[in-house]
């Protein structure tokens, strides 16, 4: 299997963390989000070396596992939700 992605350069990851949370409606989701997008290109990164990509790819899962407990935190501030 090969993945078609393009890795993200430095200022991007510079540009990413400088995010302004307070404009958004779950800051503490989109930050725990922004947290967790890192992991994700480290594992694609490592797709070829087993040890890092699992590594990674765990690194990923609880980062992800974060941000839906940070949404389920937030979700009181979203009408209807």
């Amino acid at each position: 299997m090969k993945f078609d992605w393009t890795p993200m350069t430095d200022a991007q990851n510079q540009a990413q963390r400088r995010t302004d949370y307070q404009h958004c409606p779950l800051p503490s989701t989109h930050r725990r989000l922004a947290e967790a997008t890192p992991a994700v290109h480290q594992a694609l990164t490592n797709y070829q070396e087993p040890d890092a990509f699992r590594a990674n790819l765990n690194a990923t899962i609880q980062s992800l596992r974060n941000v839906t407990f940070a949404l389920q935190s937030e979700k009181h501030s979203v009408a209807n939700f």
